[in-house]
């Protein structure tokens, strides 16, 4: 778990870098002062490339390209290798099969441990509107320990499958056109990480790793360089925390007006940041 000094000024922010891009925000750390990293980067140009469905309209099927820029072969790598240096726990990556292979050669040359690839099935994925061939239902998570060679890996799953099926959110709920559904990285956080450690994402999109992340009692640090997400990041992360502060006084309340003993765990009696930069 993290050092007191780094944690106080790094944990529970949301740091919103137009300048700078995924690598620039782990440059600034310093060896392993993460426990974990959690994230979903844009996928190679490969990837990009296609269009992807959006809906079916009277001319046809609808398609659109994804928004934000790809993620080059020289990038990857770049990242990485940061990824490696700044963690002493579990990486977490999400991407497409094409770019697996790229990411466990990238994270073998860095010094990570190879881990499995679990799969994220999605039961409502798009559709391949045009029918020429089967839709893709999941996407892949390369994992990789980062800690020392000598040190054994280990997680909360025991010996269950690296087989998550969970359905995507609405668009109505989603704030990022390619996020992840909390219930989804709940679920990772809760397998890979213990309370109180620090997870960090360099593509923190709408902010749903902090969520998850404040949801389990976990800390966070994120980074997103499109400025108009990171603030709804912040937003979203600040709404959570007043409803997390809600949910405790109830937690709290109950109890005393039966004269009983709260019954809290641990874990939920989570404390609450007080700004988010």
């Amino acid at each position: 778990m993290g050092n007191k000094k780094f944690d106080k000024k790094f944990a529970d922010r949301v740091f919103g870098v137009p300048w700078q891009d995924a690598k620039s925000g782990l440059v600034s750390l310093p060896d392993k002062s993460l426990d974990h990293v959690i994230t979903d980067p844009p996928y190679s140009e490969y990837v990009h490339a296609k269009n992807w469905g959006g809906g079916n309209s009277k001319k046809g099927p609808k398609v659109k390209k994804i928004a934000f820029a790809s993620l080059s072969a020289s990038e990857l790598r770049e990242v990485a290798s940061e990824i490696v240096r700044v963690t002493r726990g579990w990486a977490l990556v999400f991407c497409a099969d094409d770019d697996i292979r790229a990411w466990r050669d990238a994270f073998d040359k860095a010094g990570a441990r190879r881990s499995v690839t679990c799969i994220w099935t999605k039961p409502n994925g798009t559709p391949q509107f045009r029918g020429e061939s089967p839709a893709q239902p999941c996407e892949y998570i390369v994992t990789a320990w980062c800690g020392p060679p000598e040190g054994r890996p280990s997680w909360n799953g025991g010996g269950k499958l690296g087989h998550y099926v969970c359905s995507i959110e609405a668009p109505g709920v989603r704030r990022h056109e390619t996020q992840k559904p909390v219930r989804l990285i709940s679920n990772l956080v809760l397998d890979f990480t213990l309370p109180g450690d620090l997870i960090g994402d360099p593509y923190g999109g709408a902010g749903t790793l902090a969520v998850a992340a404040r949801r389990s009692g976990r800390k966070f640090v994120l980074w997103e360089r499109n400025e108009e997400h990171a603030v709804a990041a912040r937003a979203w992360v600040a709404g959570e925390r007043e409803q997390l502060r809600a949910e405790a006084l109830l937690h709290r309340a109950r109890p005393a007006a039966f004269g009983k003993k709260s019954t809290m765990k641990q874990s939920e009696q989570m404390s609450m940041p007080d700004e988010f930069a």
